[in-house]
């Protein structure tokens, strides 16, 4: 069962992007974008997907290289599996998704990024983790990129798997991540 929910988190980066209301991420924040993804039930034929939604919140400047809060979001990913993901498996979903994500990107912009120029370094539990995804940016030039991000797991009453996760390039200390935690301190979780 956890590998169908890290199978279905993929897809759903992917696969499924709908124009909906947000459902956990509330307030208006000017400059912010909003996108859910969905993942539909007949996603890959030879996978049961279990149902699930990811929402991203992108900072204003988002997919600008010169702006304070490039390449910084917030995302919740909600599924109803009961199934806490380890430190592993959560480390191999995000492996995953950005060797995926940038790969895809990067060959739209003509950047060749090879699956071992990324790499994901976690520290902490399988409910709060910090630590930084090294990557190829294949929204820019190529350059190395690296992403800092806090995560945190968790069974709500309800019985859903969230995983809610902050991610920025900039210094813990920089002020984007003020925005970032106030995003998250908005939500209702």
């Amino acid at each position: 069962m956890k590998n169908i929910l890290l199978t279905a988190f993929f897809g759903m980066l992917s696969y499924g992007v709908k124009a909906q209301s947000p459902t956990y991420f509330h307030g208006t924040y000017p400059g912010w974008s909003f996108k859910q993804v969905v993942l539909p039930a007949d996603l890959l034929e030879e996978y049961s997907y279990p149902e699930g939604i990811k929402e991203v919140r992108f900072a204003p400047g988002m997919f600008d290289p010169s702006s304070d809060s490039y390449f910084s979001y917030i995302f919740l990913f909600t599924s109803p599996s009961s199934n806490m993901l380890t430190v592993q498996e959560i480390e191999q979903m995000l492996l995953t998704y950005y060797k995926g994500w940038n790969t895809m990107i990067g060959y739209k912009n003509g950047v060749l990024i090879q699956e071992e120029d990324i790499q994901v370094n976690l520290n902490g539990n399988d409910r709060e983790l910090e630590g930084s995804i090294d990557i190829i940016n294949g929204l820019g030039k190529g350059h190395q990129i690296q992403l800092y991000l806090e995560l945190s797991a968790y069974k709500t009453q309800d019985g859903t798997y969230r995983l809610l996760g902050l991610v920025s390039p900039k210094d813990k200390k920089a002020k984007v991540w003020e925005a970032l935690y106030e995003q998250r301190d908005q939500m209702s979780l």
